[in-house]
Parts: structure tokens; sequence; C-alpha cells
């Protein structure tokens, strides 16, 4: 065994965060915002590609709330959020609670993460999308829903035997 260091044999997490603002401890200036129009099934695409360095195990994904999320009807809105992993085929990593009602407010998390894949192999990448907003008890809400948005991913480096990355 050599003197080499290396996060994936030790299992340390790490979070990584889109859109996080300088406000809240992050390096962009303006977060996601959730904006749905009152009528048809919409599915936005935060992020479109990212690649993490090397295979990683995907332990948690969920999305903070910057701006408090606001509705205008009287329902109470539950927005969910998905995890796809790309390469040869795209799968569904996870889907997550982004925002629901209870956590609408500035500051809280939703992170009840359900997953379907936890990897994401070398050279794959990671897209972060949100679906309409529904009731909580998952059907369509008829109003206009806004607020801004994080959203993060945390994640085990995987050590790769094949020599693509991190070989000592």
């Amino acid at each position: 065994m050599s003197n080499f260091y290396d996060d994936s044999r030790f299992g340390v997490i790490t979070r990584k965060w889109f859109g996080l603002t300088k406000k809240w401890g992050g390096e962009t200036a303006t977060g996601f915002t959730i904006y749905t129009a009152t009528h048809g099934a919409t599915t936005i695409s935060h992020v479109a590609k990212w690649y993490p360095r090397g295979p990683i195990k995907m332990v948690k994904a969920g999305a903070f709330v910057m701006g408090t999320v606001a509705h205008v009807s009287g329902s109470h809105p539950q927005i969910n959020g998905r995890i796809r992993t790309r390469g040869a085929s795209a799968s569904s990593g996870c889907t997550f609670v982004a925002v629901a009602d209870a956590t609408a407010i500035q500051a809280a998390i939703g992170s009840t993460t359900t997953f379907s894949v936890r990897q994401c192999k070398a050279g794959e990448y990671i897209t972060v999308q949100t679906s309409t907003p529904t009731t909580a008890k998952g059907t369509r809400v008829l109003s206009t829903v806004t607020g801004t948005v994080a959203f993060f991913v945390d994640y085990i480096p995987t050590w790769d035997s094949t020599g693509k990355w991190d070989t000592p």
C-alpha cells in the first residue's frame, strides 16, 4: 500500500452545488428560477450537463430554497426534481421532492430522495430537471409557481481500476 491518499478509498462524501449564489456561500450570481405557467405539463432542464471527475456513486440529491416559493392558487404545491445520468443511454438516477408546501420558505432544503441508479460512470454526465408542480396527492396544480432554488448532489468518488482516472 502506498502513502497516496484518495477520497474514494475512504468513502468521503462530496457535495456539488448548482446555482448556489454568493449570498448563500456559493459561486454564482443567480440561482435557478422555478416558474411554471398555468397550463400544460412541463419539464424544465436546469442543468444541461455536469461531468463529474471519473465515476461517482450518488448518495443524496435535493434543492435549497433561496427565494421563497410562492403559488397563486390556494393549492399546496409539490415540485419534483430528477437527476438523470447519461451515457450510451439515458437513465433516471433519482427523483427527489425539490419543494413541498411545508418547505417552501427561504433556507429550506428538500431532499427526500428515491434512487433507481446510484452510479454515474466515467465519461457520463448528469442533468438536473424539475417537473410540473402537483399537489401533495399527485394531481396537477393549476396555478403559477415561482421561486429561486439551488440544487445539490452528494456523491462519493469511486476508484476506477481500469485507469480512467485517479490511479496512484
